[in-house]
């Protein structure tokens, strides 16, 4: 191939050199390798995390499974990086078409799917507190969706999905259930900051009178539920949020530029190829030998 090239359908380069091209290329190679690894990374901790907890019944739903979640988006991600890594490699315009457009997708729908959840917040919440009454009901087959709800009602002083009796949709929180968790709440529902030794008291939350008043609950257990404390936490944190989706949203976006401006110089290759007159396989295209 020549040291220069055809004009770009991107107008950003008049004439794009041979360097030009290169660095382009193994610059989208290597954002997709470190993308490859990390999805060979998450495959490797969800199934390793599954095989902790093979001895525990099997969820209900991919969604309330976070081992098997991160299975699912790990093996998503490999297949799309791949996909990017051999389309750099071979200059395969293909590949690149499907990689650039697949991810222009995956960006948009991200980008609505947050619109979605803010311009109908209140939908999202009523949906966040019908997951957290999935998750309440196999909080004791699923070990990992255990630590996840105990680390969110700790972290957000909450308990349940809209209020602490949810718990009572739990067979063992019941206040017919025959142990002495009857009526009770886990320990993660418990208010800490009246304790006075750091000793973890694990049945903290069990006895609960059935009838008993907010008043005398409340220095006891968090009475809140989960669902409005989160979207709470969420309005009071938008700087955060808008830092981390800028950051999870920016690497996309440079993804998607690099795909489609390699692709646009990987085309303009193959016309000039076909237009050369002294092709040497006359009849056959640039395309089909890539």
């Amino acid at each position: 191939m020549g040291t220069s090239r055809r004009k770009t359908h991107w107008c950003l380069f008049c004439e794009v050199p041979e360097i030009a091209h290169n660095i382009l290329k193994y610059c989208l190679f290597g954002y997709n390798v470190f993308f490859l690894f990390l999805a060979m990374g998450m495959i490797g901790l969800g199934v390793w995390a599954q095989a902790m907890k093979s001895e525990y019944e099997a969820m209900s739903t991919v969604l309330a499974n976070p081992a098997i979640f991160i299975i699912v988006i790990g093996c998503l991600l490999w297949l799309m990086t791949f996909t990017g890594c051999l389309g750099a490699l071979r200059e395969n315009i293909w590949l690149l078409k499907f990689y650039a457009f697949a991810m222009l997708v995956g960006v948009i729908l991200q980008v609505i799917f947050g619109i979605l959840c803010i311009a109908f917040k209140s939908k999202a919440t009523t949906a966040l507190g019908n997951a957290f009454d999935s998750a309440i009901e196999d909080y004791y087959d699923d070990i990992d969706l255990q630590n996840v709800m105990d680390y969110m009602q700790e972290t957000f002083e909450c308990c349940g999905g809209n209020s602490y009796t949810d718990w009572r949709n739990n067979e063992y929180f019941t206040c017919t259930a025959p142990g002495p968790s009857a009526c009770g709440v886990p320990y993660s529902c418990c208010d800490s900051s009246s304790w006075t030794t750091d000793v973890v008291n694990t049945q903290c939350g069990y006895g609960l009178d059935e009838d008993a008043e907010l008043l005398d609950l409340v220095d006891k257990i968090y009475i809140n539920g989960c669902s409005d404390r989160f979207v709470v936490w969420l309005e009071d944190n938008l700087n955060i949020l808008a830092g981390v989706i800028l950051g999870l949203l920016l690497p996309q976006f440079a993804g998607v530029f690099m795909s489609f401006l390699f692709a646009s110089q990987v085309q303009d290759e193959i016309d000039d190829y076909n237009d050369s007159p002294d092709s040497a396989l006359p009849g056959i295209s640039a395309e089909s030998q890539l």
